[in-house]
């Protein structure tokens, strides 16, 4: 026997001290250790140490958690466990490692055939070969072996998971929520046997995995719109959008914020509107509740307008671009025009200064506490809703208005192209003008 068959039959032994001999119908469990069958009496795996290893990540890494990092502020909530004992359809009966029982039918093989027919790189390219991932044909990066006893990329098997909770090699079991796999750990025996013999090709799946992650690029969803300073809430839950909202929680793409929240740029359905299609606002993602079934409940805030500069396609379906983000003007240092003496409500001086504007917004709010049945008052109402007026900030004062204004969505959507707080503003007290009607003399 050579050295490198000796070395694979020695990884091949039942991790189990009173029987340890070469694993005989192996199958793996939950935990991710692979055991002979005979040892299986229940639900709970017979390997003493299991219970404390399953306690350190670094001992049992799980590679379809999402790896929150350290320094983000989101309020992440895992997934609640699923309202269910079993994760898949079938028998009792303990299944048996498929890839594990063609290794040790090879091994054998090499037993029977000696060891000058079989060079090094022969064996290799076949025991790589079944150790290859079938959904993606490469090798085996972040082993998961299901339930069903089949074993695929930790990626490749999130990515199938998306679309059905049916095993990929169409065997007909049926596995349940995500919550089951966010803490499913990878096959131990498996991993040991590609870092023993493919550690380099291993470490360039490991790069390549994290190359394939991180871009330049904002991801956007594409849902409804958000302004500057606007916090809303929705339900994600189609597959693409899952793997966007993975890669943003795990800060993949680049940040366009400095909040520490991780973030995204949120456009509305355009698709007739070509003047505002290229316009939207990056989000801080602030709260994520996971739920069993692999949806996600989102809080966002907006922060920044932006520019779509370029579009670069989409990522597993999702769009990506490169982005402008679209910061408010200075105001200009020359001294503003003085408006008129007794300026008309709802009519500003030409160019009239910054804190005019405000001045007649503000005296707008006001006309609303006249408004309203005894005892409701309409300004209270729309302040609960949207909250306070940020009035020391023009900026956002102008978005605050547009979010409860009667407006229909494109219009204030041209405002995140505006950068000028004072033009925006003009345009809220245009509105304001059709809404309240003319000024009484």
């Amino acid at each position: 026997m050579t050295t490198y068959t000796a070395d694979l039959q020695e990884l091949l032994q039942c991790p189990l001290v009173d029987c340890g001999e070469t694993l005989y119908m192996p199958t793996t469990l939950d935990c991710g250790h692979t055991v002979c069958k005979s040892h299986v009496k229940d639900q709970n795996c017979p390997v003493p140490t299991c219970a404390e290893e399953l306690l350190n990540e670094q001992i049992v890494p799980r590679p379809l958690r999402i790896q929150i990092p350290s320094g983000s502020r989101v309020d992440f909530d895992p997934m609640p466990p699923e309202p269910q004992t079993s994760h898949f359809d079938g028998p009792e009966e303990p299944k048996l490692n498929k890839i594990l029982v063609e290794i040790l039918a090879f091994l054998d093989e090499q037993d029977d055939i000696g060891d000058a027919l079989k060079p090094k790189t022969i064996f290799s390219s076949q025991l790589r070969a079944k150790l290859t991932c079938q959904i993606c044909r490469e090798l085996l990066y972040n082993p998961i072996t299901t339930p069903c006893q089949h074993t695929f990329c930790a990626r490749c098997l999130r990515r199938h998971l998306f679309n059905g909770n049916s095993c990929a090699r169409g065997c007909r079991s049926r596995f349940g929520g995500f919550a089951f796999w966010e803490e499913h750990p990878i096959d131990s025996l498996i991993q040991n046997l590609l870092l023993n013999f493919f550690a380099d090709e291993s470490a360039q799946r490991a790069q390549a995995s994290i190359t394939m992650d991180q871009d330049d690029f904002t991801p956007l969803f594409i849902v409804s719109l958000v302004l500057p300073g606007q916090e809303c809430g929705f339900q994600i839950f189609e597959p693409r959008y899952r793997t966007m909202l993975r890669r943003c929680l795990e800060h993949h793409h680049k940040p366009q914020s400095t909040s520490g929240f991780p973030t995204m740029g949120l456009m509305m359905h355009t698709a007739a509107y070509s003047t505002t299609a290229q316009y939207g606002c990056i989000v801080d993602i602030l709260e994520v509740q996971m739920m069993y079934d692999g949806r996600a409940i989102l809080q966002v805030r907006g922060t920044t307008p932006f520019r779509v500069l370029e579009d670069t396609g989409s990522r597993d379906g999702y769009s990506v671009a490169r982005v402008e983000l679209l910061h408010d003007m200075p105001p200009p240092s020359r001294t503003s025009p003085t408006p008129r003496t007794r300026p008309r409500l709802y009519e500003p001086a030409e160019r009239a200064h910054v804190r005019d504007l405000v001045q007649i917004c503000v005296a707008f709010l006001s006309s609303l506490r006249r408004h309203g049945a005894p005892g409701q008052d309409v300004l209270d109402r729309i302040v609960r809703v949207y909250g306070a007026p940020p009035t020391n900030d023009p900026g956002l004062l102008s978005f605050w208005f547009a979010r409860f204004l009667p407006v229909g969505d494109v219009e204030k959507a041209k405002m995140l192209a505006i950068r000028s707080p004072r033009d925006r503003l003009e345009r809220v007290i245009h509105w304001i003008s059709r809404v309240a009607g003319p000024e009484p003399e």
